[in-house]
């Protein structure tokens, strides 16, 4: 068909006219003030100043009335990207599932229309990205595996390459393919040495490697983040994984004895503090610790050196707490959970949580309860909706909910010790079992980055540390204080550089073995 030029002026619907009734190709002119032209203009003015729903409406007219404009897919990817704003895999979990919802037509039609723009793999890197999301309802991982691998397939020049190759890898590596998830990295960092995905890259590469049994390779990994970036957070984050790794990995390796010791510091500036009591214990990934004291309804943190930071007062009162990633603190009382400032009763499809006992908390801010009871393990979604029923127990108690760094649901259940870990299938097996591997009358746990567990007996104070294959990486009696006198904790918590901290009921102070 033969290809018709127009020169456009402004205010013309010839365009619409030409391409859409006559089925003519149109080539847009150079006309000093194109008609789409001024629409986008004003639709970038208006968000600039603050107006997102003129300048929503305004690039909707552009798209719509002006298909064959060199700028309709554009006007559709701001559309899309002002509902959704992440640019990588750290910018996710924070977007709600309405938001999701309008974002996913924009770039799908900009997939579907303009696959040669240069919108197109922008536009399914979001796709990507919206696959990975926890509130998501068509969450799915292979979803975003495809997605990712079509930018590169094609794609290839495109600026988000680094980023789908880092979003290829990252799906492979929850899959548990660290094989090949390594592979994409070195390509990526071979390919990209100086992008802004490398440092994710080399860190994410260091993960794998040590949970794919190589440790040296994570090690030098692990050194090219701390020598390479000047950002403090990422030095220590690499730093303590690297503590961590030679702890538990390289010193059992070599026959050596691995050996915690306690600081007296960080245990006389807690106790100063005033807690009465510790229902629960949690660390974050920055080092900071968390007390649940039940007796005064507080929620008491302090800093990586044992100074106070702060006190939280719930008048429901405090029984248990989880960290995760950069999520907050979750606290509760029965079956109320408090999720930043707002709190509501947890209720599943059929009754509401009979009594939380323990709780865990996913990156993607998904919860886990577990209901003593009911003795079952529910799964909420971001929003603290009812997602699953995970596991209904038959016999014995339930007694501590625990998850891992590949999101692994750890169970530790009674009179008879066992920790059941929850497959990628979503079957329970048994992991560890009996008093040899647990000691006798295991209490509480903790899981580190490595997997390793950190199992605290409350019969003599004994605390196991055993690494994801059940053999004892160490074996500490803390049943005294520095000073000589008893301490029996019941509550422990393992921070990323394999730390220990205990506290007991009485709650006067934090003990930390290092």
């Amino acid at each position: 068909m033969r290809k018709l030029s127009v020169q456009i002026g402004a205010g013309t619907g010839i365009s619409v006219l030409l391409s859409g009734i006559l089925g003519l190709s149109v080539s847009w002119g150079n006309s000093a003030e194109r008609y789409d032209q001024r629409l986008y203009n004003t639709a970038i003015s208006l968000l600039r100043n603050e107006k997102p729903a003129q300048a929503l409406k305004t690039f909707q007219e552009l798209s719509e009335n002006f298909p064959g404009s060199p700028l309709a897919d554009d006007a559709l990817y701001q559309s899309g990207r002002f509902n959704y704003r992440p640019e990588g895999i750290g910018d996710l979990h924070r977007t709600d599932q309405a938001t999701l919802v309008r974002a996913l037509p924009y770039f799908r039609k900009i997939q579907k229309t303009y696959s040669r723009s240069d919108t197109a793999p922008l536009a399914l890197y979001k796709l990507g990205l919206i696959s990975l999301e926890a509130r998501n309802p068509e969450r799915d991982l292979d979803e975003a595996f495809a997605t990712f691998s079509r930018i590169l397939n094609l794609y290839p020049t495109s600026p988000v390459v680094d980023r789908a190759m880092f979003g290829v890898a990252f799906t492979q590596y929850r899959m548990r393919s660290f094989s090949r998830a390594m592979t994409q990295l070195e390509e990526l960092l071979e390919r990209f040495p100086r992008s802004r995905t490398a440092t994710d890259a080399l860190y994410l590469l260091a993960i794998c490697q040590a949970l794919n049994g190589q440790e040296v390779a994570a090690m030098e990994s692990l050194q090219l983040v701390i020598d390479r970036e000047e950002d403090g957070s990422w030095k220590n984050r690499a730093l303590r994984l690297s503590t961590l790794l030679y702890r538990t990995r390289f010193l059992p390796q070599l026959g050596k004895e691995v050996v915690y010791r306690p600081d007296r510091e960080f245990e006389q500036a807690t106790s100063r503090a005033g807690m009465r009591s510790c229902a629960d214990l949690a660390v974050d990934g920055d080092g900071r610790v968390y007390a649940a004291d039940s007796r005064q309804r507080l929620l008491w943190s302090f800093q990586p050196d044992g100074g106070l930071l702060g006190r939280l007062h719930r008048p429901e009162g405090i029984q248990w707490i989880s960290i995760r990633g950069d999520r907050g603190v979750l606290t509760g009382n029965r079956n109320m959970v408090f999720l930043g400032s707002g709190a509501r009763v947890i209720e599943t499809e059929e009754q509401p949580v009979g009594d939380i006992d323990s709780v865990a908390i996913s990156r993607e801010g998904e919860l886990f309860i577990l209901d003593r009871k009911f003795r079952e393990i529910v799964k909420l979604d971001p929003v603290l909706e009812f997602q699953s029923r995970l596991y209904q127990a038959t016999s014995g108690k339930l007694l501590e909910l625990r998850l891992g760094p590949l999101e692994d649901l750890f169970l530790l259940t009674g009179p008879d010790p066992v920790i059941l870990l929850r497959d990628q299938g979503g079957e329970w097996k048994e992991h560890l079992a009996g008093e040899e591997s647990l000691g006798s009358r295991p209490e509480d746990f903790a899981v580190d980055g490595l997997r390793n567990l950190y199992v605290l007996s409350d019969r003599g104070g004994r605390l196991r540390v055993l690494s994801p294959s059940g053999e004892t990486i160490a074996l500490l009696d803390v049943a005294t204080y520095s000073d000589g006198s008893r301490f029996l904790p019941n509550r422990v918590a393992a921070d990323g550089a394999g730390s220990i901290y205990l506290c007991n009921r009485k709650g006067t102070r934090i003990v930390r073995y290092r």
